[in-house]
């Protein structure tokens, strides 16, 4: 044990990690969490972009299909119908006329 939780503790801290976790038992064990922020925030900040393309190819052609924007932009159809219902949903796109 020495000095090396400390070390740990410092070196968590310095990454901005969460804390370790530490169990005594007859040993000790130390438990580290995963940190969610950097990973959602570089989601958000991949989603909005692709929002953007697809707006962007939506003013190009309003008429595009699905099929095509997934083409153009590098997604699978399931994840343009993914990101046009999230749209949808935050009030930022809106289907006007038939299919």
């Amino acid at each position: 044990m020495g000095s090396g939780i400390e070390r740990i503790h410092v070196a968590l801290e310095k990454e901005n990690c969460p804390k370790v976790i530490i169990e005594y038992n007859t040993m000790f064990s130390l438990v580290f969490l995963r940190s969610t922020y950097s990973i959602t925030r570089e989601q958000e900040e991949t989603r909005e972009e692709t929002r953007e393309e697809i707006f962007s190819q939506i003013r190009m052609n309003p008429k595009i299909t699905m099929a095509r924007l997934a083409e153009q932009i590098g997604l699978t159809q399931k994840g343009i119908e993914w990101q046009i219902s999230q749209m949808k949903k935050q009030g930022l796109l809106k289907r006007i006329g038939p299919k």
